[in-house]
């Protein structure tokens, strides 16, 4: 009978955990899994006050978890998340410690740190906490991205960029990464695999900056300084958002 009237509000995970906390109201568990959803849903959505609704409601699911139970590791992996997308990189980075204090190999706590320090231009300690999360993880495609970014607009290491960009298509096939690594190429000289991979970026939707299209015609045009690091987020299983060079991505 109790699993029948579960279901009754089991129309998406929102319901189900929104009448869950009905009943139990500081229960850290249904807390933090609505405030996943939320994160998730927030980043499909291209309403930015609804994204900014969802994760506002998300952060407050975080704050009672973690006040019901400071050691609560689900909360801070969540909370962090929403403090880089809503660029309070400051908290973020005070969460990812907190984080890793609780699950020193928890992959999330050092690619938040990596993505603040590279947000704080700090290339070297974001690299040393890519690594971190990488050595935890190595599929982990937004962490080889956010890396190869670091490798390409401050150390103009291209050929190990380049590498980082491939395994974290291979992995994960996002038209940030394609126009990422079509950059890598252009550096190398390599005009037609450069070609390819804006073309790939298209296909998937991703918009190509214009000086660039240019460039892969017009050599003299300026080839931008900087790639755009993405800042990602979203739902950690489903592996949204930071994509591009020069951008973080949230997961």
């Amino acid at each position: 009978f109790m699993t029948f009237q579960r279901t009754k509000v089991w129309k998406n995970s929102e319901t189900l955990w929104t009448d869950t906390i009905k009943h139990f109201p500081d229960a850290p568990v249904p807390r933090t899994n609505r405030a996943n959803y939320l994160i998730s849903t927030s980043a499909g959505d291209k309403d930015k006050a609804k994204q900014d609704e969802m994760l506002q409601m998300a952060l407050e699911d975080c704050n009672v978890a973690l006040k019901a139970n400071a050691n609560h590791a689900k909360g801070y992996e969540n909370r962090q998340n929403i403090y880089l997308r809503l660029n309070k990189d400051s908290l973020a980075l005070a969460d990812a410690n907190s984080l890793i204090r609780l699950e020193p190999r928890n992959r999330l706590g050092y690619y938040t740190k990596g993505s603040v320090y590279q947000r704080f231009n700090m290339p070297d300690s974001a690299l040393v906490s890519f690594n971190k999360c990488l050595e935890i993880s190595p599929n982990t495609d937004f962490a080889l991205n956010n890396r190869g970014s670091i490798l390409f607009n401050n150390y103009q290491k291209y050929n190990e960029a380049l590498a980082d960009f491939n395994r974290a298509i291979q992995i994960n096939p996002s038209g940030d990464y394609y126009l990422n690594r079509s950059y890598c190429y252009y550096r190398l000289g390599q005009i037609d695999k450069a070609k390819a991979d804006v073309s790939v970026a298209l296909q998937k939707n991703i918009a190509v900056p214009e000086n660039y299209r240019q460039l892969l015609n017009l050599y003299f045009i300026e080839f931008p300084k900087r790639l755009h690091i993405l800042h990602l987020v979203g739902d950690l299983l489903s592996l949204p958002s930071m994509r591009r060079c020069g951008h973080s991505q949230y997961y």
